[in-house]
């Protein structure tokens, strides 16, 4: 019985260091921004639903308080906007996320003129 278990391979065998994907970017930030512990797993969250650019720093964050006034300013982006979602400005692109789902909403680049 050992000669028949001797030439399977173990499954459950960690892989080799090397063959591991690299760890997520971690997001620059500039120190205006206040980071609460919601914000640290929304900033954990991010890299694996959206490519943020080296240098992309996050430079402001602001709460969804009237969606009405944000949808007559931006009707396309703000368009599935809700209470609460966080409005993340990075300094190429500003991004819209839903904390309760873990979900990105929108992002559109930072046009030239702001």
């Amino acid at each position: 019985m050992d000669q028949l278990t001797q030439n399977v391979p173990d499954i459950f065998e960690m892989p080799e260091q090397e063959n591991l994907p690299p760890p997520a970017p971690s997001i620059e930030v500039a120190p205006s921004v206040t980071i609460t512990p919601e914000m640290q797993d929304i900033l954990r969250i991010l890299p694996s639903q959206l490519l943020i650019e080296p240098g992309d720093k996050l430079t402001n964050v602001s709460t969804v308080t009237d969606v009405a006034l944000l949808r007559s300013q931006n009707p396309t982006f703000y368009k599935n906007a809700v209470l609460g979602d966080y409005i993340l400005q990075f300094d190429r692109q500003t991004v819209l996320f839903r904390s309760n789902t873990l979900q990105v909403i929108n992002v559109e680049p930072v046009s030239a003129e702001r």
